[in-house]
Order: C-alpha cells, then structure tokens, then sequence
C-alpha cells in the first residue's frame, strides 16, 4: 500500500519501471554496477500525494511518482517533517546531474562538485543529515544493502497502481 509510504523513505528503481524513466540509462548503470539497482530516490509525501525527489539528467528535480511506477522502498523508520525535507532539498532543486561524480562513484572514487550531484551521492548527504550514516558509499547496489543494514528495514516491493486502488 503507497499510502505506507513516508517522507525521507528511499525509493529504488531498476529501469524496468513505466513512468518514463531512462530505461536504457538505468540499464546501463545496472550493468555496468553489477547492480540490480540503476537509481535511487527520496519519497517526499506533501498533501498525502507522493513525490520524490531525485538527482537525474539534467537536475535534481521534485516530481509526482507516477501511478504506472514500479519501484522498490526501504522504510527509514523515523519520521522526516516537511521542514527537514525542505530544509535539506530546497537549495539543491535544480542543482545539475553529474555524470562524472557518477562515473567516478562506479569505479569507487569519489569526485565532490558542490554543484553537481548523482543520485546516490544525493541520498547519501540526505541521510548522513537526518543522523544515518552509511559511510562512503555511492552506487545504488551497495548503497541499498547499506541503507538496509543500518536501519534494519526490508525493501519493500510497490507495482502499478490500479483504479479503486
């Protein structure tokens, strides 16, 4: 049920998603990672509708979670006020994507542009702002079992919403 879906929760996505996403991008970061993860976001609920926001091509944007989506969730299991979301978010909306931090995350260096971000290097920071560190990591695949260990929660699996539902 989406409605069980918290503010500061991480969304995953693979690239087999149908809400528009890059799936041959994700796919590729897949493949390339060894991972069965190509993206990740932030869960942002404003008015019971959920939104997420994420760094991706071009910027880090804030949008509603299509309905077709399909994408996996880990519950952080701590409450995320608005005010800590846009505490955090608002000066990096619109911030630019960085295909180079997310190179330079794939072959385990790490290249901080303050100005640019990849989508895992965004949560990470997020996190480590609310109080859970994970450590230096920045590649969806590790960075999930990360997120899982420390805070003890399950990905979750959420498919398609249908109407009445």
């Amino acid at each position: 049920n989406r409605d069980n879906i918290q503010s500061g929760d991480l969304l995953v996505w693979t690239g087999d998603e149908t809400d528009g996403k890059d799936e041959f991008y994700l796919k590729l970061v897949r493949l390339m990672t060894m991972s069965d993860y190509g993206h990740v976001s932030i869960a942002w609920k404003v008015q019971d509708t959920l939104h997420h926001v994420e760094a991706t091509q071009p910027k880090i944007t804030f949008t509603k979670v299509s309905n077709k989506a399909t994408f996996y969730r880990i519950p952080i299991g701590i409450p995320v006020s608005d005010q800590q979301m846009s505490s955090f978010f608002d000066s990096k909306l619109g911030l630019k994507y960085s295909f180079l931090d997310a190179f330079y995350a794939y072959i385990g260096r790490t290249l901080k542009d303050e100005d640019r971000w990849q989508c895992v290097e965004l949560a990470n920071y997020f996190y480590r702002s609310i109080g859970i560190d994970v450590g230096p990591v920045y590649v969806p695949n590790r960075f999930v079992r990360a997120l899982m260990s420390k805070t003890g929660q399950p990905l979750v699996y959420y498919g398609p919403l249908t109407l009445g539902a």
